[in-house]
């Protein structure tokens, strides 16, 4: 049967039992429902969205909440899947890494969620790890930030977060160190502490020296109430790199170590 022409319509108050405007709604449906495009104009000229463009909208809008979930998980922590000799692995969120040779690592920004590691072994992460970018930073602020925060710096306490620590009664010397120093210690690099303890003696409270490695380059003078306590000589060490007396103890002031004083910092 050969196709009726399209109508033009009047502009007659809905509903309208006019048989142009039956048609014409006719053929708009069809194009509404079975269209391609996103949008159909009505008998009155008022643009209106087809299923396609709802279906579209629908989707872009999913896609951007998803989008957004994920941000979510990014800046809210990170999750372990494991060791990359463990696997393979699916990472179905940005937040999540993995462990290989004692480094932690996570999807680079290249790489789309859904990437699974391809093996087991060295020759098989020699190609995974171009979809990886090294995390130590990331679990590093995450664990400081988490409640294992004080046994990183082999602190006492109750397994608060570092910025509990850090500002409590006693403070920690991190208190006075970098971000890049504070990474240094914590990864057992001797660690130049001359300024920054300087600093914390100056402060006139007690100061506790956490585990690692340290140095300084000129000597150190204690205020008077200062003073400086470490979890003993096997676990944190100050090195004398300077040719005088590394600490000058002012009246009140003292150096204790974790053993009743017989471990010296």
């Amino acid at each position: 049967m050969a196709e009726v022409p399209l109508p033009t319509p009047t502009q007659a108050p809905v509903p309208s039992t006019d048989i142009r405007n039956a048609v014409f709604a006719s053929a708009k449906l069809d194009e509404e429902v079975t269209g391609s495009g996103e949008f159909y104009t009505d008998r009155l000229g008022i643009k209106r969205l087809t299923n396609t463009g709802r279906n579209n909208q629908f989707n872009a809008a999913q896609q951007e909440r998803a989008d957004q979930f994920q941000q979510f998980l990014l800046s809210s922590g990170y999750v372990f899947l494991g060791d990359y000799e463990d696997g393979p692995f699916q990472f179905s969120a940005r937040n999540q890494y993995i462990r290989y040779n004692d480094q932690y690592y996570r999807l680079n920004a290249t790489t789309d969620v859904g990437f699974t590691t391809t093996g087991t072994d060295a020759i098989s992460f020699a190609n995974d790890v171009a979809h990886f970018v090294l995390m130590d930073g990331d679990t590093l602020r995450q664990n400081l930030g988490s409640g294992e925060g004080t046994k990183l710096i082999v602190a006492p306490g109750n397994g608060g977060t570092l910025y509990d620590w850090i500002n409590g009664q006693l403070r920690s010397l991190f208190y006075y160190l970098s971000p890049a120093k504070i990474a240094s210690v914590i990864g057992g690099v001797a660690t130049d502490i001359t300024t920054e303890l300087q600093a914390a003696m100056n402060d006139n409270r007690p100061v506790w020296l956490p585990a690692g490695q340290y140095y300084v380059t000129a000597s150190i003078a204690a205020a008077t109430n200062s003073s400086l306590t470490g979890p003993g000589p096997r676990l944190a060490s100050i090195d004398n790199r300077s040719s005088s007396h590394a600490f000058i103890i002012g009246a009140g002031g003292y150096l204790r170590g974790g053993n009743s004083g017989k471990g010296s910092q």
